[in-house]
């Protein structure tokens, strides 16, 4: 299940699990973003070299590159949000 489904199925008892959960929601929507904003600098990057402009191409692709990299790295600390959150829901729910 996704974080934003997850966020609007806690109960609002339990805010500490639904805060963890609208964390993930927002880490990942800009994991989303900061991904396709690099994915668009590798693409300018490789049609730069193409046309001959090497150092233009080769400093767009790197920082393409970069941007990608960020958003594969995030994706732990995303899950570590989610686990976070399920951990809170379940304490949570086991002392009502």
């Amino acid at each position: 299940m996704r974080p934003g489904r997850a966020s609007k199925l806690v109960s609002f008892d339990c805010r500490d699990a639904r805060n963890h959960f609208i964390k993930a929601k927002r880490m990942r929507t800009w994991d989303i973003v900061i991904s396709q904003f690099g994915i668009a600098e590798f693409i300018v990057g490789a049609f730069a070299i193409d046309r001959g402009q090497m150092v233009f191409g080769v400093a767009n692709a790197a920082v393409g590159g970069v941007f990608m990299t960020m958003a594969s790295n995030r994706s732990a600390r995303i899950q570590h949000e989610v686990d976070e959150g399920v951990k809170a829901y379940n304490r949570c729910i086991l002392w009502k």
